[in-house]
């Protein structure tokens, strides 16, 4: 069953991204692709979680918050490190 759901994902992707090529003649166009991409992912997380009716325990999401702002400030100090090391 899931091999059958992997080769529509496979095809469905591969149609996407002939599309998006095919229609990249704005200038701004790989950023109304990715506005659309995430609108549409939005709308499937909030249906599969009214669907599946997930509950939502907002101490992990507070956990999950602090450990993100934690792992991104670390990226950022990290690429500012990079940049002083080669520019000096």
């Amino acid at each position: 069953m899931w091999f059958m759901f992997t080769l529509i994902t496979f095809c469905c992707w591969g149609i996407a991204d002939l599309f998006y090529k095919l229609g990249n003649k704005e200038e701004y166009s790989h950023v109304k692709t990715g506005i659309i991409v995430g609108f549409v992912m939005g709308i499937h997380a909030i249906i599969y979680l009214i669907v599946n009716k997930v509950n939502i325990n907002f101490v992990n999401n507070q956990i999950y918050n602090c450990m993100n702002s934690h792992y991104n400030s670390n990226n950022y100090t990290c690429f500012n490190m990079r940049i002083l090391f080669f520019v000096t």
